[in-house]
């Protein structure tokens, strides 16, 4: 089934021509497969459109504006009032062929497309031309234009802006960016600048060659009612200030003040009206906006590479969120970004260490102006960009909730973000502990959480054992993590080579990348290990890997903050083996659903062969790991724990 459509259309003292327009809207509303509904906004004419056409159209929800704002605040209007997940915007004077509906829907189902248009035919014989809307640049200043694309075109086409006379949206990615910005009123660059900022977070616009509307410009609210004076007056101020307001950085100020006076000297009294106009209003783009969007949370994150548990932890919370908007800034490219951006989490990548400072402070600027949150949730650890998030947040006076995720101290700089916090979401007592004495109630425990529907057991998969050369017989022994220093790695090979004499058939999986590859893979070549190591970098199919194997080992040297992978291998149904120290002291009831072992080989080989010689031992241990995880350790608990924090936050506000 297609998703539901809102049709909306503003007018302004349009009557003759929705007379004209509508039965073909009509019409096609009716050929449309999903649910459907038509809104046309009134902005404030006196034409009687409100007051007549109702009668002509009942099936049309016809809303009146007493005051005339501009296509921004009738658009805008209209999207709040929408009752379907995407939105088409059209103009009261375009003309919808058959099919274009079905077509511009069907481009939406991706989660990271935000808005996708039509072929706007503007004049008899020009059907097979196409044309994308582009942005560029060239000498540091910024180009948009519309340029041909060839002809013939079937298939949809990635562009950069879309018109808001003739484009479909999903309506909660336009709420999520604020809608138009109503300060370009009364027309022009508002859409310009929507989509600005949708490609700035990485969401994608689409152009659907196939999906035909004619557009009779001799009948626009633009030419009906402004001079051609006043109109390029309006656009050459517009175009100034959506230049401030997206491509302009101190750094770059004194170019774009050198271009907008050329611009002006040899652009004629229009230009110059429009200039001068613009800088009257520019400061108004920094300074009492909008306010902030209470649904929109700006998530901060510091990811390593390969990702760890932090970032598959951020990642499993975004993707299931409900009732709030995630916006997510790394400080950093990440190989885990694609998959955020998968699950259509709008994403901007920014340099944030001290040296970059003349870039990052810019950066959360308008990171902040443009998300407008309320409120942030940092995911990062103690660093600078963390600081400088909370500093911002405390002086615009945002709640700022930091995630903290590592039980080592970290110092003054560590003290100063838990002062600047709202909250502070520790995962473990053993990341608590290091947090006593700041204000009741100020640290609150939210265990991390396991996906129970991708993390559960499966049979073992025939095609990966034979990938990783595992005969099918053999006892599989696993480890998954970093492959970090203190992640205990040298541990488990060394209870490997204890237990590999008394079951040669055994194999020991190690997943993981990390700095420690290469002085691993060193000690895996040794005698009694040879041959019997695997090592598979990084991987994503982690729930198919624990259920190759028959036991799973955390053997971290440190303790724990919590021990991620230790739930997963439980929620798989496999006896964990973990150190007794940090997280794994609250995860694991040793010897009823796992083991606690002291870090020591022989401690660690005696309980792997333990399980090896009794496999119905295992599959008890097993079974009542996985009661355990959906018992304690289930994502939809994690999510409960976290709205209740944002809940605190918002509360704390009013």
């Amino acid at each position: 089934m297609s998703e539901g459509v809102s049709i909306i259309i503003p007018t302004y003292n349009g009557k003759e021509l929705l007379k004209k327009n509508l039965p073909l809207v009509l019409e096609e509303q009716g050929r449309y497969k999903g649910e459907s509904e038509v809104i046309v906004v009134d902005d404030g004419g006196a034409d009687g459109t409100a007051a007549e056409l109702p009668a002509l159209f009942p099936g049309v929800r016809f809303v009146r504006r007493e005051r005339n704002g501009g296509f921004a605040e009738t658009a805008n209007e209209g999207v709040k009032l929408a009752r379907h997940p995407l939105v088409f915007l059209l103009n009261n004077d375009i003309e919808l062929t058959p099919g274009v509906l079905e077509k511009l829907a069907g481009s939406l189902g991706e989660k990271d497309v935000f808005a996708v248009q039509a072929k706007i035919v503007t004049e008899p014989g020009s059907e097979e031309k196409d044309y994308l809307g582009l942005f560029s640049s060239r000498f540091g200043l910024f180009k948009y234009e519309v340029r041909p694309a060839g002809s013939g075109a079937r298939e949809a086409v990635e562009m950069d802006f879309a018109s808001g006379g003739a484009s479909m949206f999903s309506r909660e990615k336009f709420l999520a960016l604020g809608l138009f910005d109503e300060r370009f009123s009364p027309f022009y660059f508002e859409d310009l600048d929507l989509c600005f900022r949708a490609r700035w977070f990485g969401w994608r616009i689409l152009y659907r060659p196939d999906a035909r509307v004619y557009h009779l410009h001799a009948g626009s609210t633009v030419k009906a009612h402004y001079s051609s004076f006043w109109s390029r007056v309006i656009h050459r101020r517009n175009y100034f200030l959506f230049l401030l307001k997206n491509t302009v950085t101190a750094a770059g100020l004194p170019l774009f003040l050198f271009y907008a006076l050329y611009r002006t000297l040899t652009g004629g009294p229009a230009e110059i009206a429009g200039f001068l106009l613009a800088l009257l209003k520019g400061p108004a783009l920094f300074f009492g906006g909008p306010a902030r969007l209470e649904k929109n949370i700006l998530y901060l994150d510091l990811p390593l590479e390969s990702p760890g548990g932090g970032q598959l932890s951020l990642l499993n919370i975004v993707k299931n969120l409900e009732g709030y908007r995630p916006f997510l800034v790394l400080a950093g490219p990440s190989s885990i970004t694609a998959e955020f951006r998968s699950q259509g989490v709008p994403l901007r990548a920014i340099k944030a260490g001290k040296a970059d400072i003349l870039a990052f402070i810019p950066a959360l600027l308008r990171i902040l102006r443009s998300v407008r949150p309320g409120l942030i949730h940092c995911n990062a650890g103690t660093t600078f960009f963390s600081f400088v998030f909370a500093l911002a947040a405390r002086l615009r006076g945002i709640p700022f909730i930091w995630h903290n995720r590592v039980a080592e101290t970290a110092g003054l700089r560590e003290k100063t973000i838990a002062l600047l916090a709202t909250r502070i979401i520790v995962i473990s007592d053993a990341v608590a502990a290091k947090f006593s004495g700041l204000a009741p109630g100020k640290v609150i425990k939210v265990h991390n959480a396991v996906d129970l529907e991708a993390f559960r057991p499966l049979p073992a998969r025939d095609q990966l054992r034979k990938e990783l050369g595992l005969d099918r017989s053999a006892g599989v022994i696993g480890i998954f993590s970093r492959l970090d220093g203190w992640k205990g790695h040298e541990l488990f090979l060394a209870a490997a080579r204890k237990i590999s004499p008394l079951y040669p058939d055994c194999r020991f999986l190690i997943v993981g990348e990390g700095p420690e590859r290469a002085r691993l893979e060193a000690l895996a070549r040794e005698p009694g290990l040879a041959g019997k190591v695997l090592f598979t970098g990084y991987r994503k199919d982690i729930a198919a890997l624990m259920n190759l194997c028959s036991v799973i080992v955390n053997p971290s040297i440190l303790p724990e903050p919590f021990g991620r992978t230790i739930i997963e291998g439980m929620a798989c149904g496999k006896p964990v083996i973990a150190t007794n120290m940090g997280g794994p002291l609250e995860i694991i009831e040793d010897g009823a659903d796992g083991f606690l072992a002291p870090p020591e080989p022989g401690a660690i080989a005696g309980l792997i062969g333990k399980l090896l010689a009794d496999a119905a031992y295992a599959a008890r241990i097993g079974g009542n790991a996985r009661k355990k995880t959906e018992r304690c350790f289930d994502l939809r608990a994690q999510l409960a724990g976290l709205y209740e924090v944002y809940k605190t936050c918002e509360n704390s506000r009013k």
